[in-house]
C-alpha cells in the first residue's frame, strides 16, 4: 500500500499528500520522512503548492515534531504588510 503512495506523492503534490493523509497514521515512520518535503514545499514560491504543504502538515505532523515545524508555519502565516 505505501508504493501507491509514493507513486501518487511524487507525480503530484495534491494527489500524493491527499493519499498520504488518508493511508499514513503519524506513528509511521514514512509520516516522519514525509515532513521533510513538507518543509521543502513550505519554503517554494508557489502560494498553491505552500497552501496544499500548510493543510497536509495539519494532518501528518505527529506530535513529537510539532515542536520543529511551528517557527516555519509562523513565518508563512504571518503577513509583512500592516493595516
Amino acid at each position: 500500500m505505501i508504493v501507491i503512495v509514493v507513486k501518487l506523492f511524487f507525480h503530484s503534490n495534491l494527489p500524493g499528500y491527499l493519499a498520504c493523509t488518508l493511508l499514513l497514521k503519524d506513528s509511521d515512520e514514512e509520516t516522519l520522512l514525509l515532513v521533510n518535503t513538507l518543509v521543502k514545499d513550505l519554503g517554494g514560491k508557489n502560494v498553491v503548492e505552500v497552501n496544499i504543504a500548510l493543510t497536509a502538515m495539519a494532518y501528518l505532523v505527529p506530535p513529537e515534531m510539532a515542536a520543529m515545524v511551528v517557527p516555519i508555519l509562523l513565518e508563512k502565516t504571518t503577513h509583512s504588510k500592516v493595516g
